[in-house]
């Protein structure tokens, strides 16, 4: 579209170069020329596509020298001749020869676009118990040139992206992306991005208990007992980032108007906090055996929603409310186990370096043998945070007022008050001992000496924000002198 564009814009400025009754007939003529050049092989008319071949040369090439003192005529009486043609029209016919030509450029039958689905991108020269990490960018989009004939067959797997981090470090880097066809009758024309974010990190491998996730509801008033797992525990492996945060295998079992006992192998896939497939980690063994009875539930109950979180905020924050909507649940279970629960958990939210309120959708992580029993989707979980009070220690600016006219101060001791102030993180971080000042008021003082001045909680100025816990000392000794 861009190429057709600027096509056309060019074709446009050069009509109106050439806006004369000469000067236009032979445009028009190496446009019809061109026209039926790019028609001729795109339907396969080889005799006549070379006719066009041939017109367009003489036109472009042997006019111009054959008819060089009529065109030079032309050209010197241009000015004196007015517009031949309205600007529409030149406009018309700038976009039909842009077309022409863009087709033209392609080539016979083929058709340059981007390829929809994407090209996965991968590491090469990887070293061993190193992991490649593309964040968010797992795929590049790709521009291609190929026979019309061959669109209808091509597919991501006819390409390969792939970036070269032999000489690079644990960390991360912007490295280039290569894409190359797998079919030689495909050529890449433009790849986007043509750089790409990969951090290299350790592989790790732990132990994580193997879990179940159900979904959907048995048949019957019958909710899930309590699996067994063979085997009940398995290794994960993947890049230590990932990995880190990795607690369960969890096996997804339907529920969907099951009324038999469920004995069957199931994939373990790692979750995140909002119910996606964590990728870029494998299981060993990639599936287990679960069994899993069918209970009949003995009664409703209705149980609160808790929250579960994981990390910490950033420093200076706190967790000050956690809601959810809805905030109850109708579950069904047997009694014995409805009598012990008062509520469930959701699923994981990490609140790590949080700074600022969420509000995230998750899923509920149901106990084995607890069954919803209303239809409910995500849980919405709102997050708001707040500052954490804190201390400090500072030295505040010490000022003097009401000294007589005839005295000024010459000492003070001890030299320094030392006081504790309160207030959020944030604003104790920037505040000096120039934003606090300690008033003594000396007005009663009238002959030079030395006074003991005792300091009380309203001589100190303070911040916006910032409150007075303590002080130290007391009692301040002012010597003051004739001037």
């Amino acid at each position: 579209m861009i190429d057709l564009v600027l096509s056309a814009t060019a074709l446009f400025l050069l009509l109106r170069f050439c806006n004369t009754p000469r000067l236009l007939r032979y445009a028009g003529l190496t446009l019809a020329a061109l026209g039926l050049l790019a028609v001729t092989a795109n339907i396969t008319l080889p005799s006549l596509h070379v006719v066009s071949q041939g017109l367009l040369a003489c036109l472009l090439i042997g006019w111009p020298l054959v008819a060089r003192e009529r065109l030079a005529s032309a050209n010197q009486s241009s000015q004196s001749e007015s517009a031949s043609a309205h600007p529409s029209l030149l406009v018309a016919m700038s976009v039909v020869g842009a077309v022409f030509l863009t087709g033209l450029s392609n080539g016979p039958g083929l058709k340059t676009a981007e390829l929809p689905q994407g090209v996965p991108v991968n590491a090469t020269n990887l070293a061993e118990g190193i992991s490649a990490n593309f964040g968010s960018q797992k795929r590049i989009q790709v521009i291609v040139r190929a026979p019309r004939t061959a669109w209808a067959t091509l597919k991501a797997d006819d390409f390969s992206a792939s970036v070269d981090v032999k000489a690079l470090a644990e960390g991360t880097h912007e490295v280039p992306v290569a894409v190359t066809s797998k079919r030689s009758e495909v050529e890449v024309v433009r790849t986007k991005p043509t750089r790409v974010t990969v951090a290299l990190e350790p592989v790790i491998r732990k132990t994580v208990t193997v879990v179940a996730r159900f979904s959907g509801k048995a048949a019957d008033d019958l909710v899930p007992d309590d699996p067994v797992f063979t085997p009940d525990k398995v290794e994960v492996t993947g890049p230590k980032s990932i990995v880190s945060d990795i607690t369960q295998a969890v096996t997804q079992i339907s529920l969907d108007n099951q009324k038999e006992k469920i004995e069957q192998k199931f994939q373990l896939v790692a979750l995140s906090s909002s119910g996606s497939v964590i990728e870029d980690v494998t299981f060993t063994p990639a599936e287990v055996a679960a069994s899993v009875a069918l209970v009949k539930a003995g009664k409703l109950k209705t149980v609160g929603i808790r929250v579960k979180t994981t990390g910490q905020p950033a420093s200076g924050y706190w967790a000050s409310e956690i809601t959810t909507t809805p905030s109850t649940l109708l579950v069904t279970a047997s009694a014995d186990l409805l009598d012990k629960l008062n509520s469930v958990e959701t699923d994981a939210v990490p609140l790590t370096g949080l700074s600022k309120d969420i509000e995230v959708q998750v899923g509920l992580a149901l106990p084995s043998g607890v069954a919803a029993a209303e239809t409910i989707g995500k849980i919405t979980v709102r997050i708001k945070l707040a500052e954490t009070a804190t201390t400090r220690s500072i030295t505040p600016t010490i000022v003097y007022e009401g000294v007589d006219a005839g005295l000024k101060v010459t000492a003070i001791s001890p030299t320094s008050v030392n006081m504790i102030v309160s207030g959020f993180s944030n604003t104790l971080a920037g505040l000096s001992g120039s934003d606090i000042q300690l008033k003594l008021n000396l007005s009663p003082y009238k002959s030079a000496g030395t006074y003991a001045v005792t300091i009380q909680n309203t001589f100190f100025t303070l911040k916006d924000g910032v409150s007075l816990v303590s002080f130290l000392p007391s009692v301040i000794n002012v010597t003051l002198e004739v001037k």
